[in-house]
């Protein structure tokens, strides 16, 4: 029953609805002019040790209309050796993504995620999740972060936006014999939803109730950023990135942010450093979510400090 329930989960949807749901602005005329040249995304060099890197910020799903992208961005990929990736996707199985989730997200107190939030929120879940064929008794197993992860999954069905688009999905087709690897496991990446309160959980719960229930706004948000990145554009999603911690509101989310943000890039910082310098006269295409290259404690500025010499290409 659990790992049947655990299919429907994208590994990464929790990554991405942060990055998403988050208003931003950037001018109309950057889509023109991104379909025009082919989107730009954020891409870096990175020199400095034995080896080079090149990173480039990543859109976990996506749609099709983010296709071609830069000729830049295509350069960089046919000189390397290796492509990297938060995870690396070739390797983990479903049973192992399946079995992590369950650890990481089933309850183990005698408690219910019922027992955790709101009645009127619990069977709002309940409805919006029968979809994926998932019962009241299934969503009781888990946390209550758990059921937000089933309902960003409903709503990116429902505005057809999915991973077949996303960017490490394109360059793993792309792949063929090249060497893939991963720069995170999949605990890594679950871990920081217990740093959650309960008030946290049910906060982003009620958001993300709010934002199924109004699709096309979030519909239009989101292809609004979705045009910034392809215009290169990095304020919006430095902004979101400043914002999602400064503006937190409880302690428990600003912990969260800071975890899913500055400690995970500076653990990150850390492997592609190794990766830099480990003497194999390799080139690496690394490509991580976008906001793990803005702000001041990205990978990109954490790579600065380390002495790297760290070149912006679009």
């Amino acid at each position: 029953m659990v790992k049947g329930l655990l299919r429907v989960l994208p590994l990464l949807a929790m990554v991405v609805f942060l990055l998403f749901f988050m208003g931003c602005d950037p001018e109309e005329k950057t889509e023109e002019q991104a379909q025009q040249n082919g989107s730009k995304g954020i891409l870096y060099e990175v020199k400095g040790g034995d080896n080079e890197v090149y990173l480039f910020g990543s859109l976990h799903y996506g749609y099709e209309n983010m296709y071609p992208l830069d000729d830049a961005v295509y350069e960089a990929f046919e000189a390397a050796d290796v492509l990297g990736m938060e995870l690396d996707m070739e390797e983990l199985t479903e049973a192992e993504i399946s079995d992590e989730f369950a650890e990481q997200g089933m309850l183990e107190d005698g408690t219910q995620m019922s027992d955790h939030v709101p009645e009127e929120v619990f069977d709002q879940i309940v409805e919006e999740v029968e979809v994926f064929g998932i019962t009241e008794a299934d969503l009781n197993l888990f946390a209550p972060w758990f059921g937000r992860e089933l309902l960003t999954e409903l709503l990116f069905e429902e505005i057809e936006y999915s991973p077949e688009y996303g960017i490490e999905s394109y360059f793993m087709e792309k792949a063929e014999d090249m060497e893939v690897i991963g720069l995170e496991t999949v605990k890594d990446q679950l871990e920081p939803n217990h740093l959650l309160s309960e008030k946290s959980q049910i906060l982003q719960l009620e958001n993300t109730i709010e934002e199924v229930q109004d699709v096309e706004s979030t519909q239009e948000e989101l292809e609004k950023m979705i045009a910034g990145w392809k215009a290169g554009e990095r304020e919006n999603l430095e902004e979101i990135r400043v914002e999602s911690i400064e503006e937190a509101e409880t302690e428990s989310l600003e912990e969260y942010h800071r975890a899913m943000y500055d400690e995970r890039d500076v653990q990150m910082a850390a492997e592609i450093e190794t990766l830099l310098e480990n003497g194999e006269d390799k080139t690496y295409f690394i490509t991580v979510g976008s906001l793990h290259l803005v702000g001041d404690n990205s990978i990109v500025e954490l790579l600065k400090e380390e002495g790297f010499q760290v070149e912006k290409i679009n």
